[in-house]
């Protein structure tokens, strides 16, 4: 989880053409990350653990919901960065470039993403 969060924020050392990668799929990389916290706190709900284990899978389930909380609200700020693009006078201009306009797509309604 460390690492897909510190790809997804573009902190380590990487090809300009990878970045480019990375910011154009952000908000479909953070829906994905939602949708597996999602599923691996689903499974380890059904999880027990005995003795001192049992801090363990609660710290676990700690850690993956607050990575879910992270990806989130990542997808949230995306949606608001959206919102106030569209305010400014520019936007209508930047939709005539297939490639802004089929980023902006992709970050504001990321494949697989549930709305509301």
């Amino acid at each position: 989880m460390a690492v897909w969060s510190a790809v997804t924020d573009l902190k380590p050392p990487m090809q300009d053409d990878l970045r480019v990668h990375f910011m154009a799929r952000r908000g479909e990389l953070l829906a994905h990350f939602s949708n597996v916290a999602d599923s691996w706190l689903l499974i380890l709900d059904k999880c027990s653990a005995q003795g001192m284990a049992q801090a363990d899978l609660q710290a676990l389930c700690s850690e993956i919901a607050a990575f879910k909380t992270r990806a989130d609200e990542g997808m949230n700020e995306l949606r608001g960065l959206g919102v106030q693009e569209s305010l400014s006078d520019d936007f209508p201009q930047m939709l005539e470039d297939p490639d802004i306009a089929s980023t902006l797509t992709r970050f504001l309604r990321p494949k697989g993403a549930k709305l509301g």
